[in-house]
């Protein structure tokens, strides 16, 4: 339970990761109210994620997918939460986000999509 409260938000445990994973999909899933962030697809190719409902807290680090990895497709995918919806990360290719959407939290949303090395 230590590390859940950690204010370090990299030693706080991520709700799922997908470590190297290729030829996959994830879709049909809810996800709420990560240690940190909610989805996270590291060093994965050929995949696809989409229909998706993600709900994060009330404070920032809490993103809702993390990329980074090469082709792959996000798609029809709702993110509520106060920080990134969808971030891809270097080294990332052929990386196509589309369709999210973002529910607005008070007081502040920093939710955007990031695209990092894409050319």
């Amino acid at each position: 339970m230590r590390a859940i409260l950690s204010t370090d938000i990299y030693s706080r445990p991520r709700l799922v990761r997908l470590n190297t994973v290729t030829n996959f999909s994830v879709h049909d899933y809810a996800l709420t109210d990560a240690p940190v962030f909610h989805l996270v697809l590291a060093g994965c190719t050929n995949g696809e994620v989409y229909n998706m409902a993600i709900r994060g807290g009330n404070m920032g680090g809490l993103d809702g997918i993390d990329i980074w990895g090469s082709n792959i497709h996000a798609h029809d995918i709702m993110v509520s939460n106060r920080d990134e919806c969808v971030t891809t990360k270097s080294p990332s290719n052929n990386i196509l986000v589309e369709q999210v959407s973002s529910t607005i939290e008070p007081q502040q949303n920093h939710c955007r999509t990031t695209l990092l090395d894409l050319l």
